[in-house]
């Protein structure tokens, strides 16, 4: 799988992250064991245990109770079919895990929908499904600045307007 030449708040960067292979823990070397690794053993070893770091999701149980409250949401939701949908905003101060939660919850969403539906609505394999839309909004976003970051993401035409 080839890294999207895009920014995170694509689809195709979207897609690839939740279609990467699952980082493997590395084996737990001893510092003797892993000052007997030669140079590049040892380079190696290191970017192993830098990608399963960065891939952890601590379960707190803010976390675990933001993750519960989203699944009763698209589960309200799914049944909402004639009326106004039900939305989530997560607030907190900075460096709280609000972005990496959320980001993990959709993931795993994603990942679900399509072993569950299939990767494309139609029989002809024509349309794409597309379970999460992952955007970024600041504080102050208008109705325009919101449209704009969803065209960004779905690479609609109209994006270059």
């Amino acid at each position: 799988m080839i890294k999207p030449d895009t920014g995170p708040s694509t689809y195709e960067w979207w897609k690839y992250l939740a279609e990467r292979p699952s980082p493997v823990r590395p084996e737990r070397l001893s510092m003797a064991q892993i000052r007997a690794l030669d140079t590049v053993a040892r380079r190696d070893y290191g970017r192993q245990r830098r990608r399963w770091h960065e891939s952890i999701l601590l379960r707190t149980p803010q976390v675990v109770r933001a993750n519960e409250q989203l699944d009763d949401l698209l589960e309200a939701n799914e049944d909402a079919v004639t009326r106004v949908r039900a939305a989530a905003a997560i607030d907190a101060p900075p460096s709280l895990g609000k972005s990496t939660t959320v980001d993990a919850y959709g993931l795993r969403y994603h990942r679900e929908q399509i072993d569950q539906l299939g990767e494309y609505v139609d029989d002809n394999d024509d349309i794409l499904r597309i379970p999460v839309c992952r955007i970024t909004l600041t504080g102050d976003v208008t109705i325009k600045g919101l449209h704009q970051q969803l065209f960004e993401f779905y690479a609609h035409p109209a994006r270059r307007a």
